[in-house]
């Protein structure tokens, strides 16, 4: 099967440039295009989901809405651990007034993510063992069948995800080839040993994460 993570459309507060975490913010009107085109891409490339699963956030489920459309199942199922990780303290508050104001805890959250939680919030392991464990549930539930599945998430969530199905460190989390922008799609081929009992998962390689954006 090949599973879909995909990122929400940009919200009022990545536009704002803030902190997010589990706030319930918006897509912002770009990040409701953004939706549209992601949307209107897969239906040209006869791309079907047999499922969608996403965060429970509003801007996650306002993204997932227009793919009712290429989904066997028009159900979007959501999914608590799924969600942002939690900032804490920090949710709703600027970037910039964060690196003002706590500069050393920022420089570590940029330059030793794997070591960092965040005050009030959740650490990148925190994540790791809510959304690998929802997402391996469901790949349970289709592992006799070659179908397409999506979730769509955050962006330090599906990071976490990818880093921890590829068997690599949290401190590659912001390497360029983890980049998720808003509506960027990272693709995985998985398969179920069934000798070893363990699933597999290999990176589907693009040429860009946002195909839709660039028509």
């Amino acid at each position: 099967m090949h599973l879909y993570l995909i990122r929400h459309g940009e919200s009022t507060a990545n536009k704002e440039k803030a902190f997010q975490g589990w706030n319930n913010v918006h897509l912002s009107d770009q990040g409701i295009l953004q939706a549209k085109k992601l949307s209107e891409y897969f239906q040209k490339q006869n791309i079907q989901f047999s499922s969608i699963f996403s965060s429970s956030l509003v801007r996650a489920l306002e993204t997932a809405e227009p793919l009712k459309i290429v989904a066997n199942d028009s159900r979007i199922v959501p999914i608590e651990a799924f969600k942002s990780i939690n900032v804490g303290n920090w949710g709703g508050i600027l970037i910039s007034k964060v690196k003002g104001e706590f500069p050393g805890e920022y420089a570590k959250w940029r330059n030793s993510p794997e070591e960092f939680c965040f005050p009030g919030g959740e650490s990148l392991a925190d994540v790791r063992d809510r959304a690998h464990t929802a997402m391996m549930n469901i790949l349970k539930d289709f592992e006799n069948l070659n179908q397409n599945i999506a979730i769509i998430s955050h962006m330090i969530t599906i990071k976490v995800i990818a880093l921890t199905v590829l068997e690599e460190r949290f401190d590659l989390i912001w390497d360029n080839e983890y980049v998720v922008p808003n509506t960027g799609i990272m693709i995985f081929d998985v398969k179920k040993e069934r000798i070893q009992d363990r699933w597999s998962f290999s990176r589907v390689d693009l040429s860009s994460s946002t195909p839709h954006l660039e028509e």
